[in-house]
């Protein structure tokens, strides 16, 4: 594209041409030379002007919303809306009695309720909420059942009617959020709010339910940008031909998913094995759906996916700090646990632990040194959340394999705080 030129730039370079090679000098505002100077710088700046946004429109790099839209809608891509965070399984959101108190739903029931208080049972028979007076067998929590994070700032509700059982103490349900977009997404075992309460025959019941999620649930998302609008279109253009690259670029593209590895012929001819990473470190039951139903959607037929979570590496660490007399422990471990956190559950699948960087998020604030008891690698069950079959590590820089993703969290890490 030319640089684009002013009026004044125009009028001036016009006034200098033609001092030097004409005997025209006056070029005052009331000359007949001024006055044409002036309309042809004018016309030639909006000739500039239009040049400009021409090539602004058609350049993506450039272009912002409606005209980049209309360069993507040649590409064949539409800017994706908001969605709101759902999980459809049966697999992740849960109610459950308090195992402290020992009971089934059955005896829970007449222990809150007994035959003294007989009437309150048939009032829960009569709505549906127990299948008999005595001999009962399941307790319904109702379709609707909201629930949240403990500052209630992500709020979802129940989409079915779900029933604890005598012979289970705890019921899996799908779950829908309240709201739209990113803001509304949740880790694992956030959702421990629930509404129960609020309803006059279930409350004394419910004081003893209560409710998780053990995945976390991750796949709302916010309107697209401009800036991953023109991401869209460049890997568009890059996909020409590609199915791999084509199939890559949908699956990044789901909210949720950080990053996947394609292996093409892992298990034979017409097999692709993925191994999906996610934004949260743990990877949702219904975010390896998504991304199943998506890659057989684009594969060729015959063609069959493996679509699998990453292998867990947890990491557990026992600290001391040594500080200065007067510092509270509080305020010098809370800062080292989730440093150290979010450190290791944000390196990318495959990439190594640097040892190094440990030590500086140790090091920070009024640490003065420390000493490491032990730096542990197990292999985490995130079903069960344990860390199994665990060898200690040297303390230096620890490699992981393509499939592979390191996992902690706050209760992984001891850390005690010494005067020096």
């Amino acid at each position: 594209m030319a640089v684009r030129r002013t009026f004044q730039d125009i009028k001036t370079d016009a006034k200098n041409r033609l001092m030097a090679s004409t005997p025209i000098t006056d070029f005052s505002s009331t000359s007949t030379a001024g006055a044409l100077i002036d309309i042809a710088s004018l016309e030639l700046e909006r000739a500039y002007n239009t040049l400009d946004t021409a090539f602004s429109v058609l350049d993506p790099t450039q272009a912002n919303g409606t005209f980049l839209d209309k360069l993507a809608f040649f590409k064949g891509i539409t800017r994706s809306g908001s969605t709101t965070p759902v999980d459809l399984t049966t697999s992740n959101f849960y109610f459950f009695i308090d195992p402290r108190i020992g009971m089934n739903i059955t005896n829970l029931v007449k222990t809150v309720y007994p035959d003294a208080k007989r009437q309150y049972r048939v009032q829960l028979f009569r709505e549906g909420y127990i299948d008999d007076v005595d001999n009962i067998t399941y307790f319904k929590i109702p379709k609707g059942t909201a629930v949240s994070n403990v500052s209630e700032s992500a709020t979802y509700t129940t989409i079915e009617d779900t029933f604890i059982r005598s012979d289970s103490n705890e019921a899996y349900v799908p779950v829908i959020s309240s709201n739209t977009g990113a803001f509304s997404n949740v880790q694992a075992n956030e959702l421990t709010k629930h509404g129960l309460s609020l309803n006059s025959f279930l409350k004394n019941v419910a004081l003893y339910i209560n409710c998780t999620n053990r995945y976390p649930i991750t796949n709302g998302s916010d309107s697209m940008t401009d800036v991953d609008l023109r991401y869209q279109i460049s890997l568009a253009g890059a996909s020409i031909g590609s199915n791999e690259i084509n199939i890559r670029r949908k699956l990044l593209n789901i909210p949720g998913v950080r990053n996947i590895t394609y292996t093409r012929g892992r298990y034979g001819n017409g097999t692709v094995e993925i191994i999906v990473e996610g934004i949260s470190p743990i990877v949702s039951e219904g975010l390896l759906r998504a991304v199943e139903e998506s890659v057989n959607s684009s594969l060729g037929g015959g063609d069959k996916s493996y679509v699998y979570r990453p292998e867990y590496h947890g990491i557990e660490l026992n600290i001391n700090v040594f500080t200065d007399v007067g510092i509270e422990q509080a305020t010098v471990i809370d800062p080292i646990k989730n440093d150290i956190v979010a450190y290791i559950n944000d390196i990318p699948m495959g990439d190594d632990i640097i040892w190094n960087r440990l030590v500086d998020i140790i090091m920070t604030g009024p640490v003065k040194d420390f000493i490491v008891s032990y730096f542990k690698l197990g292999e985490y069950d995130i079903f069960n959340k344990m860390n199994k079959n665990q060898k200690v590590l040297r303390y230096a820089n620890q490699k992981q394999k393509y499939n592979q993703k390191w996992y902690i969290d706050t209760g992984m890490i001891s850390c005690c705080v010494k005067v020096s």
